[in-house]
């Protein structure tokens, strides 16, 4: 009775450490993902920011730019309202704000003149689009990969049936919308796929279509339920656009010289430790060669060392067997 609660007390002590250690493990490894989360939030955010201040800027012309050659506070004002209208419009659409950042900096990027060079069109393409894909009941991975295609198509100029196929069948309330402006505009009958084999359906006609399908799509989405993963969506953005300072402070510490300090340590650090196991691998192969050229002596020492092991193990197992 004495050896088995002793027993069941080692176990029960190992059972608890284990129970510990894996509880760090989790703790850690969760840690390290919402580390990762909101480095990748913040790089976003900092990525769009940065295509925001260069539009702006050039718009402005020499205003743009102070004596130093760094944006003017009006650059900046005008970024920093820009994100403000894509907040409200991802929580109007229910859409991911740091996603909808990023699609609105990139159509302006690669198809500003579809836009007519305004970023309220572009971001009002972006919040119908999305409330389209949520008519026609698309997953956020489904809309997020058929708005990547859209953004991509738009900027090549002609829309092909590769992109058109996707909204097809993420969003047909805007696929439809977008056939019957392009038959009105040509004067055609065909399909939207027949037009766009043919090259016709271009990045203004598309735009031009959804801006011009908004009530109707408005209409239709207001007549949804809210799902709780963008029920989860909104809440993430409310929580993005409250961590918002605190992520740019961030990255302000990361280009400031402390950061590029850290950055520059990190890399010396690095080049030492790959020195190090260089050499260390270096001096393992030559251990490996050296075996390899004496092994005709060696194997005996290794042999007979095996062998009084396996004699020891033995004589331990006969002992734990008998006693």
């Amino acid at each position: 009775m004495e050896r088995t609660n002793n027993a069941h007390k080692k176990s029960n002590s190992l059972v608890s450490n284990l129970t510990g250690k894996v509880k760090g493990l989790a703790s850690a490894y969760l840690g390290v993902m919402a580390l990762r989360a909101a480095i990748t939030t913040s790089d976003t955010i900092t990525a769009a920011k940065n295509k925001f201040n260069a539009i702006n800027a050039t718009n402005m012309g020499s205003g743009g730019f102070d004596e130093n050659g760094q944006y003017t506070g009006a650059v900046k004002s005008t970024t920093a309202a820009d994100m403000d209208k894509i907040y409200a419009a991802s929580q109007r659409a229910n859409a991911g704000y740091a996603e909808m950042m990023s699609n609105v900096a990139k159509s302006m990027t690669l198809a500003p003149s579809a836009f007519h060079d305004n970023i309220d069109n572009a971001i009002r393409f972006q919040e119908i689009m999305q409330k389209a894909y949520t008519v026609g009941g698309a997953s956020a991975a489904e809309a997020s990969s058929s708005m990547y295609q859209m953004v991509q198509a738009l900027g090549s100029g002609i829309l092909q049936g590769d992109e058109l196929r996707s909204v097809r069948e993420g969003a047909p309330i805007a696929y439809k919308e977008i056939e019957k402006f392009a038959q009105g505009v040509l004067g055609a009958d065909e399909s939207l796929k027949e037009l766009a084999a043919d090259g016709l359906i271009t990045s203004e006609m598309v735009v031009a279509a959804i801006m011009n399908a908004e009530e109707k799509i408005e209409k239709s989405f207001n007549n949804t339920k809210m799902t709780f993963a963008q029920a989860f969506t909104n809440i993430k953005n409310v929580a993005v656009k409250a961590f918002e300072p605190l992520l740019q402070k961030l990255n302000d510490v990361l280009n400031s010289p402390v950061g590029q300090a850290i950055i520059n340590g990190i890399g010396n650090a690095l080049v030492v430790v790959a020195s190090v196991v260089s050499s260390m691998m270096d001096i393992l192969g030559s251990f490996f060669t050296w075996v390899g050229d004496n092994w005709y002596w060696l194997q005996w020492i290794v042999w007979t060392g095996l062998a009084l092991l396996t004699v020891k193990v033995s004589i331990l197992a006969y002992q734990f067997i008998i006693l």
